[in-house]
């Protein structure tokens, strides 16, 4: 911060960033963080299932699931749900 006559505050970093948390945690989350939430979540019950996914296709979030080498299903997202 400059004032008029020239002085100036000193920037507090940890301020700053402890101010720029407090807002960025009363935004909601971006489509990148939703997809990268929802790609965890695909993961995880994959896993319980012993299914791993292709390369998910991100623009419509739907991916081929696959289970000991053979295809078993199909599973995708957009904005209703799964």
């Amino acid at each position: 911060m400059q004032f008029v006559e020239g002085g100036r505050l000193p920037f507090d970093r940890n301020w700053f960033a402890t101010r720029v948390a407090e807002v960025k945690a009363t935004l909601p989350e971006t489509p990148r963080e939703r997809n990268e939430r929802l790609s965890d979540e695909l993961e995880e019950a994959c896993a319980v299932f012993g299914l791993y996914h292709g390369e998910i296709d991100w623009l419509s979030f739907s991916t081929k699931l696959y289970q000991d080498g053979h295809f078993v299903g199909f599973v995708g997202c957009n904005q209703q749900g799964w």
